[in-house]
């Protein structure tokens, strides 16, 4: 008999006040953060949600999720909050929290446009590619499987990561030209190399190479004649790559 899940409930409700503020006079916003804690008042989270959004009138909001083992309906959950504008997913290293990831995050990815997850290893994320979002941000240990990105549905995406595979990395921008992938529009691997600087342009026909002390600058043009850039900054071990599309 499967176990009865139980609703939402806060003991207590922590609450982050995020504002913009020109903070140096030329014109950069800053992020400043009030924190706020309250007693539940009799309220559960849904009815919190909808009381504070009220009360403040947020046009932009985001949810953390602590991934631990789910012991309340998360579905009843969604159906209380409005539209999500961002979620982030930190996930465990043990067994319950990774099933549990998979049954969270397949219940927000249709509330949201843009995710972030932290996990403590690789895990399958391609229901997450897939989905049609506009950011995807990844901080993970593990090389990652650049060939998975190349059927994501994803704008924009950032990966930071202990290491990565420039030739990983290569076989994604030769299937690019080739035309795969064409929703995205920017990409950041940040990380330690596998292989040496070299690797990553080898056979991509580059245009209009760069280089400035330890920043490289390429130029690659797929099937459609799309034109991006890859630009690619080493600091002692540290390779950033980032590769965006110009047209």
């Amino acid at each position: 008999m499967a176990k009865k899940r139980r609703a939402a409930f806060l003991s207590m409700l922590t609450y982050q006040f995020q504002n913009l503020v020109n903070q140096d006079g030329f014109g950069d916003m800053k992020k400043k953060f009030k924190t706020f804690i309250w007693s539940n008042q009799g309220k559960g989270i849904g009815e919190w949600v909808r009381h504070l959004c009220s009360i403040f009138r947020c046009e932009y909001y985001e949810a953390s999720f602590d991934i631990g083992q789910i012991r309340f309906d998360m579905q009843s959950l969604w159906n209380a909050f409005p539209k999500l504008n961002r979620a982030v997913i930190k996930v465990g290293p043990n067994k319950i929290d990774i099933q549990s990831f998979q049954y969270v995050s397949r219940a927000l990815l249709p509330l949201v446009e843009n995710v972030e997850l932290n996990l403590h290893e690789n895990l399958s994320i391609e229901h997450i590619g897939m989905a049609n979002l506009e950011e995807l941000k990844i901080d993970c240990p593990g090389s990652p499987n650049f060939d998975d990105l190349s059927i994501w549905n994803v704008e924009r995406c950032i990966i930071e990561t202990e290491r990565f595979s420039l030739r990983s990395l290569n076989r994604f921008f030769k299937l690019w030209k080739k035309g795969s992938n064409p929703k995205l529009k920017y990409l950041k691997v940040l990380g330690e190399a596998e292989e040496d600087r070299n690797v990553l342009m080898k056979g991509l026909q580059a245009e209009g190479a760069e280089k400035v002390e330890s920043k490289w600058k390429y130029t690659i043009q797929n099937c459609y004649g799309i034109r991006a850039s890859i630009r690619m900054h080493i600091l002692t071990s540290l390779f950033n790559v980032k590769f965006t599309v110009l047209n």
